[in-house]
């Protein structure tokens, strides 16, 4: 599965945050075993997906990034066969990364003059 756009270059030059996706989902074993499902991640929802392998039968993926603050991230899941083939993509979850705020400042003093 390929989806096109913005090249993954453009990361280097953002500032990344520490932000951890947790993903759930579930699948009908009764239909077909897959030996692999694939989680796929689009930075902006249109850039190029970047593809984690997760081992049946484990139905979770925890994505720890790196994020870029104030970016969208869109995820579908795929089932795959030993084959290689890939089932159509699961539904879309997005989620946007919060603003990275400073810090603010501390110890604050004044004198009288």
């Amino acid at each position: 599965m390929r989806w096109l756009g913005l090249p993954a270059l453009l990361l280097l030059a953002s500032v990344a945050q520490a932000v951890t996706v947790d993903l759930a989902w579930d699948y009908d074993y009764t239909t077909s075993n897959p030996s692999k499902f694939i989680v796929y991640r689009q930075e902006g929802c249109t850039g190029a997906a970047i593809g984690f392998d997760v081992v049946v039968p484990t139905q979770t993926f925890s994505d720890v990034g790196p994020f870029i603050s104030g970016t969208t991230y869109c995820y579908v899941v795929t089932a795959a066969n030993d084959a290689g083939l890939e089932s159509a993509p699961s539904n879309t979850v997005a989620f946007q990364v919060p603003e990275e705020r400073p810090e603010a400042p501390s110890n604050l003093r004044g004198v009288v003059r």
